[in-house]
């Protein structure tokens, strides 16, 4: 399986032929470029490969990298204005979906609400506990403004007043081939995952599952979740600690449902960094999950290591494989590893978790 690094917050290719899309934020300062980073989702036109737009989880920006027509303000103030310039820095904190085939797509972003930021503000983060209380969904028409589109329904509730996580969102198509089921995780320390049908004219839901384990806590700053070529398996690992466990089940693409659940323990090893390990500061944040695209692995990144998992091993020692252990440069450039990816070309796509913009 090859692994091609890819960086969060922008990222070089060798394929000239596909540039990298330099988006400014003009009201800022206009001068300079800002990258996408973490929750920034874009869609591309099925028949060409041409980008159709892109978010970063609170601005959407048509194809030219402008800002969309009545694209901003995706969420409330208070954290729309948090940092300088309006992104999301949560891995799958943003997903868009066709709505039907009549050029139209759902934009759904997980976000906080100005009551809730204010309460962990004067609560002093209320003991590092700060979920998410709102999923919300905007409509997109790229029929409108000559081909580049038009937020004309935004900022509609899916979910309001209930603690969610920042990071694990995924959608895999209805086995009808023409709806979406859209999974996302629910409130700390359990392992609730609610459900919707994504539909041309109506979203339904949500439905609930409960799994006993893993019981994800607040540590959510990292995660993701993740389906195999086919949509028939589903995986999920998130932060360090508890979390460090990777869940597996099988995927009903009737009915949405999550079957045959297995919890397997992803191991922990050192970061190849002295002045971490003689701390006993091991490697033990989980950034990305993948599956291979033959369906046999499934792909684990953490900081500092990238583990191979053979789900169809019944022996755990032989099970794991570990497919590279610290740095893939020197410690001084190394930037840590991040989000997977399965890319078209079969190729799984790694992000970096610090990486620092390039212009």
């Amino acid at each position: 399986m090859d692994i091609c690094w890819a960086a969060s917050c922008g990222g070089g290719f060798t394929d000239t032929s596909r540039p990298m899309l330099h988006v400014k934020y003009d009201s800022l300062n206009p001068t300079y470029p800002y990258y996408h980073t973490d929750g920034h989702s874009n869609i591309c036109d099925s028949a060409t490969g041409k980008l159709l737009f892109s978010t970063t989880g609170m601005l959407i920006h048509d194809t030219t990298g402008a800002l969309m027509d009545n694209g901003d303000h995706l969420v409330d103030n208070e954290y729309y204005n948090y940092d300088p310039y309006p992104a999301s820095n949560y891995t799958q904190s943003s997903i868009i979906l066709p709505k039907g085939n009549n050029g139209q797509y759902y934009v759904f972003i997980p976000t906080l609400s100005d009551s809730a930021f204010d309460f962990y503000l004067t609560n002093n983060g209320a003991g590092g506990a700060v979920p998410f209380d709102r999923l919300q969904y905007n409509v997109v028409d790229m029929n409108l403004n000559g081909g580049l589109g038009k937020v004309i329904v935004k900022n509609k509730m899916l979910l309001q007043g209930v603690a969610i996580h920042k990071t694990l969102m995924q959608a895999c198509r209805h086995s009808n081939g023409v709806d979406w089921w859209l999974l996302k995780q629910g409130e700390y320390d359990t392992n609730r995952i609610y459900r919707f049908l994504v539909k041309a004219d109506t979203i339904e839901g949500p439905w609930i599952q409960n799994f006993a384990e893993p019981k994800y806590p607040s540590y959510d700053l990292t995660g993701q979740y993740a389906f195999n070529k086919d949509g028939s398996k589903f995986a999920s690992v998130q932060g360090k600690g508890e979390m460090n466990k990777l869940f597996l089940a099988d995927f009903d693409r009737c009915t949405g449902e999550l079957n045959n659940p297995k919890i397997i323990n992803i191991p922990i090893d050192s970061t190849t960094y002295p002045v971490l390990d003689t701390v006993g500061h091991l490697d033990s944040i989980n950034g990305g999950v993948c599956f291979s695209s033959n369906g046999q692995f499934v792909y684990i990144s953490k900081r500092a290591n990238i583990y191979q998992y053979e789900y169809q091993q019944p022996d755990s020692n032989l099970a794991w494989y570990r497919v590279q252990h610290g740095a893939d440069t020197t410690l001084q450039k190394f930037q840590y590893y991040a989000h997977l990816t399965k890319g078209l070309d079969d190729r799984i796509y790694m992000g970096i978790s610090e990486g620092s913009i390039v212009k």
